[in-house]
């Protein structure tokens, strides 16, 4: 089968699990013999500024164009969608349903009903977008921290959800359950949904304990550092932190002496 893989890659690079995922799942689909392609433009290298982005995230010219080459030209018969913003954006989407392929999008985060994509903000859960149109985000400015940033992706999900974009979506992946019931709870069809586990490459079975406890990821109040160095004591043994972000001055600051911080590591 000919499959396309579409997605709009994170600033951070390969310490970005989805930037990991789009990369991962191309070659598990190479190995059990698919024929792949895959289109990841990176913010880096081709985002343009002010209104040309904000109208990038609403409508890619460049992604239709690219989804309408591997379709018809290639004769991709799913396309499959990661991140779509801001370089991919729902239109691309349409473009594959109007050609014809099958439409697959996995599923990451709640960034269809949340401009964070989290449902988290100023330190605690917030889900007051959830069931509604996401305009709140842009008076917090929940994308990116900016207010324009937030009114170009609102605007991109206002519209597309008029147009029925996101209805030619044939299957969508959660990867967990809660994450497929927070979609369900949005108005998304729970036959629509099934849950796609993310995975890791085997390697050898390590024999015995370790030496240490790790914690691999992002600093950010989101994924819950705080609260592992908060109540890590001496007693508990070592631990590894790998990982940057916005905590880590105040995490290094409170940390227990038995806790090492890595930084960014490939």
């Amino acid at each position: 089968m000919r499959i396309a893989v579409l997605h709009s890659r994170y600033l951070s690079g390969p310490a970005s699990g989805e930037n990991r995922v789009f990369s991962d799942e191309i070659e598990l689909l190479i190995k059990a013999g698919h024929e792949v392609k895959g289109w990841a433009p990176s913010p880096g290298t081709t985002s343009k500024a002010g209104a040309k982005a904000a109208l990038q995230a609403v409508w890619s010219a460049e992604a239709v164009t690219q989804v309408r080459d591997l379709v018809s030209g290639w004769g991709a018969q799913i396309v499959h969608f990661h991140n779509l913003f801001p370089l991919v954006s729902p239109a691309a989407v349409r473009e594959a349903s109007a050609q014809g392929a099958g439409v697959v999008m996995t599923l990451h985060n709640y960034r269809l009903m949340c401009l964070s994509g989290s449902f988290f903000r100023d330190g605690h859960i917030c889900e007051d977008c959830l069931g509604h149109s996401p305009w709140r985000g842009v008076v917090h400015s929940c994308y990116r921290g900016s207010a324009m940033a937030s009114g170009a992706l609102t605007t991109s999900l206002a519209v597309h959800r008029g147009l029925g974009t996101f209805d030619r979506i044939d299957r969508f992946l959660a990867v967990s359950e809660f994450v497929q019931r927070k979609h369900v709870e949005a108005g998304i069809s729970e036959e629509r949904i099934g849950v796609a586990p993310q995975f890791a490459w085997p390697t050898e079975r390590r024999e015995g304990p370790g030496d240490y406890f790790l914690y691999v990821g992002r600093l950010t109040q989101e994924k819950g550092a705080n609260a592992l160095i908060d109540a890590w004591t001496p007693d508990l043994g070592p631990l590894v932190v790998a990982g940057d972000g916005p905590e880590m001055a105040h995490l290094r600051a409170v940390a227990a002496p038995n806790v090492e911080f890595r930084g960014l590591l490939p």
